[in-house]
Formats: C-alpha cells, structure tokens, sequence
C-alpha cells in the first residue's frame, strides 16, 4: 500500500484479513472444541491466544463490509493487547520446545499475520480519508 493514495481494492483487503485472521479463527475452533480434554490454565491461554482471530474478522466485517470506518479507543487497544498477547505467549512456548527453528511457519500464522492485520485495520480506522476503493 503506498502512504501516499491510501486508496485499496475492497477485495484484495478482505483477501489479506481473510488471510491474516482466518488460521486463528480456525485455532479458536479447535481450542473450543478440546476445552474440555484440556487443564485449566492451558485452556485459558490457548482460548486467550486465539481470541484474535474471530475478533479481528468481526472488526474488519465492520470495517470493509459495513463501512463503519470509526473504531474506538476502546477496541483498538483491545486488539492491540490481543495481538501483542498473541505474540508473546506463541513465543513463550517456542522458546519452551526443543527445536524452535522448526516451528517459524506456525509462528507467521499464529504471531505476525494477526499483528499485521491488526496494524493495518488500526491504520485504515485513523485514516478515513482515503475511502475503499468500490472494485
């Protein structure tokens, strides 16, 4: 995207938040699904962690679909601590496993992608003047 014409296709952001939020949305599903088989504490975090994908993809429904381009402080900073949550205890429990130079594409899906997505949500919520463009 350049900063200059802040102006992108519809379709290829819902691609990219599709693309960033959809492997944790399909990560909470599975948390959701073995909650019961997990201990309490593993259960929380794992629910926590994946928590930003299905709230990132309401946000950018909201943002692109609807086009409600304001976001609260509120909200930001919520995707901002979920995304930087993400983060730290995907790589809390890489540092904790034998060989962590193995698992670097689990790290791009689960870590960077959400963070990404959530940077660009934010910045397309600070900047409404450049509108979406309709194709």
């Amino acid at each position: 995207m350049i900063g200059n014409n802040p102006r992108i296709s519809r379709w290829v952001l819902i691609f990219e938040m599709l693309c960033c939020f959809t492997p944790l949305t399909w990560l909470c599903l599975a948390v959701l699904a073995n909650l019961g088989r997990m201990d309490g504490k593993m259960g929380l975090v794992s629910l926590t962690v994946a928590a930003t994908g299905p709230i990132g993809l309401i946000v950018a429904f909201k943002l692109i679909v609807l086009n409600r381009r304001r976001l609260t402080k509120y909200a930001m900073a919520v995707l901002c601590i979920l995304a930087a949550w993400t983060a730290l205890a995907y790589s809390l429990q890489l540092s904790a496993g034998s060989e962590p130079a193995q698992y670097w594409r689990e790290f791009v899906l689960i870590a960077l992608l959400p963070a990404v997505g959530v940077a660009h949500l934010i910045y397309l919520a600070k900047h409404p003047v450049g509108e979406l463009a309709s194709r």
